[in-house]
């Protein structure tokens, strides 16, 4: 399956990305980040072969994230 988020402010602190682009995802794995609008880029040639189109202008999109506020004690406690 083949994803296109499209607009969002991407943000990976590891390689000091912060800037509004679109991600091209195909079976888990991303392909392709890239600046919005290029016309031969992720949107010019990806959107017509892709399943599904995320618009995700306004929303942050970001590498997973670990919920660091645990509790690993049983319920009740």
């Amino acid at each position: 399956m083949r994803l296109l988020i499209t607009g969002g402010r991407v943000i990976d602190p590891a390689s000091g990305v912060d800037d509004t682009l679109d991600v091209l995802v195909e079976d888990g794995q991303i392909l392709r980040v890239e600046k919005g609008g290029q016309g031969s880029g992720v949107r010019g040639q990806g959107k017509k072969n892709v399943d599904r189109v995320i618009d995700a202008t306004g929303k942050i999109v970001v590498p997973g994230l670990i919920d660091m506020h645990v509790h690993l004690r049983e319920p009740g406690r």
